[in-house]
């Protein structure tokens, strides 16, 4: 619901003048808007998974954007760097048509394809094949690597470390 409220202003000073309103200003007060999810060390490997994915189903909700906005939040900062490195420049990328398959995609499910314990010099890491349902039809096929973070500040929180989309793959590893 929104709520309204009346604010009468006869006067307003700027500077050394002032200006007499002549009209009621309404404000208008949107619904609090909900914090968008961040990653966490209490979230699985799945978990984390499916903030991103159920987040980029709904990319303008609750603005603009804020799908692509949790998907950057819950890239490890290889994957950041690889598309610019900042929110603006990964929304920019995100625009390709390949990455536009996950933009407000109408469904989507998982298969875990592998699961990697850590490593002397990496987190653990899984692998899973997403296949999403476009949302002007057909499907696409990802692989979705995540990698648990073994520094502070995100320690133990699982990343996104790199997403393919299997159609493309060959390009992208060659």
């Amino acid at each position: 619901k929104k709520m309204c409220f009346l604010l009468v202003l006869s006067q307003i000073i700027i500077g050394a003048g002032a200006f007499v309103v002549s009209s009621p200003v309404v404000l208008t007060r949107q619904k609090p808007l909900r914090a968008l999810p961040l990653p966490s060390e209490s979230l699985s490997d799945e978990a984390s998974l499916a903030i991103v994915m159920d987040a980029l189903a709904v990319n303008d909700s609750p603005h603009p954007n804020a799908g692509l906005e949790v998907c950057f939040n819950f890239s490890n900062d290889m994957c950041r760097a690889a598309v610019g490195g900042s929110l603006d420049a990964f929304v920019a990328y995100a625009s390709n048509p390949t990455f536009q398959s996950l933009v407000d995609h109408k469904d989507w499910q998982y298969k875990l394809s592998s699961r990697m314990k850590k490593a002397k010099f990496r987190g653990a890491m899984s692998t899973f094949v997403v296949d999403v349902e476009k949302k002007l039809g057909g499907r696409r096929k990802f692989l979705f690597t995540l990698e648990q973070q073994r520094r502070p500040p995100l320690q133990n929180c699982w990343l996104v470390r790199e997403c393919l989309a299997v159609d493309k793959a060959i390009y992208q590893t060659v």
